[in-house]
């Protein structure tokens, strides 16, 4: 998996979003499903959950989601990290 080089994505509390590129290193035989989720989704969401690569769509940047969520405790805005994982499926 190619991800973009500047691959991380900032969002906050107040529900903003970020973009983030994947696309694959190699064309593959078979499709190529890519499981995307948000270690933590009390912090961030990441949408679609799933992405299909195909040995014609394999160098074709596809892009994540990422939105911010809003924890409902009383500590301000909080900036920071979190982070996504990718899971590829046959």
């Amino acid at each position: 998996i190619n991800a973009d080089a500047d691959a991380h994505a900032t969002v906050s509390e107040s529900g903003t979003t970020d973009r983030l590129k994947l696309k694959l290193n190699t064309a593959p035989t078979h499709d190529v499903v890519v499981t995307v989720s948000s270690v933590d989704t009390g912090e961030m969401t990441a949408s679609p959950a799933q992405m299909t690569f195909t040995p014609s769509n394999w160098d074709t940047d596809q892009i994540i989601t990422v939105t911010g969520v809003a924890d409902n405790e009383v500590d301000e805005n909080q900036t920071g990290t979190g982070s996504c994982q990718f899971c590829i499926c046959r």
